[in-house]
């Protein structure tokens, strides 16, 4: 796997090690089987049933005890200490990074090459690959716990800088085309997960963890907000119909979350109009059908829903189509322009474009590093713009998924991405807590 793609795992699992050794626990036998997903994708690590207490000496035989592949050398020797954690999980990276084990034979051959044999360097597999990243591993697979870096935490801090710093420099030499910054807004408290355009291209929505959703304009700031939800608002998308009745925005808004929820609502006012309640889990995606005619959304109960909100000679919601075929959940939907493709994306990296009346798949898009979390259409239906946790925006082919354009600008995850109805600009969202709006040429 590229390294961009672990830098979470590999975090997370440290601060749990860094947590076990800081109540005098070592685990012993760290290694991708004691690592499980939990339902928002984040590590779990699991099976302390072989940690022992901290000894106050190395000198104290301990019962040897582990899975082999990933076990020290002095833990081998019945002397594990929590630098015997850290050696564990830099094999399970180099396993990540190459696709192969540290050592491979009988455990009496690996057990002894874990003593007596140099780690093997990443760049003898992948000539490739940045020493930097090697030279860290390097460090952490050391024969000596002394040799090592002080904690799991600091192994786990150095390979995510010095992953960035390689990932800037491969930034920097690309033959890629960055966006230009054109505005930024900070009224969100909490992380920005959503947002979209309004179909005339005057304002823009925004929802964040601090369970709002906000209308304001780019050039002056105004906004309204609308605060019905009762947990984080994780999705929204305007109508694409302007409502006879309003004033000034004059659309519907629907907004999808963690409440299990889908409320719409006049994005003038703020007043609630309909709430669907078809999902039983988190709602993360939700889209609306360019005719105004269907709703698609989708939640962690890995289903996509189809449905018309009531009207009055139908007070009832009608359901076009119910998808079980999600095996992954799905944190994004995007309709194309002509209403005939759904582009979603969600934990397994992929884009995939389908036909909401059949459910069927047309295409994959499988350049990102890490989480799809995000999608959206140009006006024209020629390209995909879609966002990623791996920390960018990339801007595609929609016939083909060829690559074209890549905004690197976010410092952390990106959330959300949208593109204007009108105009070159595309605004994109960060839990680096801005909306930062940017050229697509």
């Amino acid at each position: 796997m590229p390294p961009g793609t672990i830098i979470p795992y590999v975090r997370q699992v440290a601060a749990a090690l860094q947590y076990a050794h800081g109540r005098k626990l070592i685990h012993r036998d760290v290694k991708p089987e004691n690592m499980l997903l939990g339902y928002k994708n984040e590590v779990l690590l699991s099976d302390f049933g072989l940690a022992v207490i901290v000894q106050s000496s190395r000198d104290r035989l301990q019962t040897v005890a582990g899975t082999v592949t990933y076990m020290a050398p002095e833990q081998l020797q019945g002397k594990a200490c929590p630098a015997s954690d850290q050696y564990a999980l830099a094999t399970v990276v180099y396993e990540w990074l190459s696709g192969e084990h540290l050592f491979s034979g009988s455990f009496i051959e690996v057990a002894t090459q874990h003593v007596l044999v140099p780690p093997p360097s990443l760049r003898n597999k992948l000539p490739t690959f940045p020493l930097a990243i090697d030279q860290v591993l390097q460090k952490a697979l050391a024969k000596s716990p002394d040799q090592r870096f002080a904690s799991v935490l600091e192994f786990a801090r150095a390979f995510e800088q010095v992953c960035h710093t390689e990932a800037s420099k491969q930034y920097a030499s690309a033959p890629v085309h960055l966006g230009k910054l054109f505005t930024t807004y900070r009224k969100h408290s909490a992380a920005v997960l959503k947002i979209a355009w309004s179909p005339d291209g005057k304002w823009i929505a925004s929802a964040s963890n601090d369970s709002t959703v906000q209308v304001w304009a780019a050039d002056s700031m105004r906004k309204v907000s609308y605060t019905r939800h009762s947990d984080k608002v994780t999705a929204l998308a305007w109508s694409p119909i302007r409502l006879k009745s309003s004033t000034e925005q004059g659309y519907f808004i629907a907004s999808a979350s963690a409440d299990s929820t889908v409320q719409i609502w006049d994005a003038t006012t703020g007043r609630r109009k309909f709430i669907y309640r078809n999902h039983v889990h988190p709602i993360h995606a939700v889209a609306w059908s360019p005719d105004g005619q269907y709703i698609a959304s989708a939640g962690e109960d890995k289903t996509i829903q189809v449905w018309r909100m009531p009207k009055k000679d139908t007070p009832t919601e009608k359901i076009l189509l119910i998808s079980q075929n999600s095996f992954n959940t799905i944190l994004t939907l995007a309709w194309s322009p002509d209403g005939k493709y759904i582009a979603s994306g969600g934990v397994d990296q992929v884009v995939e474009i389908w036909a909401p009346s059949t459910g069927s798949t047309i295409c994959t898009y499988h350049k990102h590093q890490f989480t799809v979390s995000a999608v959206a259409w140009s006006p024209d239906g020629t390209r995909v713009a879609s966002a990623s946790f791996d920390r960018t925006v990339q801007l595609w082919d929609a016939a083909t998924g060829e690559n074209a354009v890549t905004y690197p600008g976010h410092s952390s995850w990106v959330y959300a991405v949208a593109w204007a109805q009108s105009g070159p600009y595309i605004a994109s969202a960060s839990s680096d807590k801005t909306v930062q709006v940017w050229l697509a040429e």
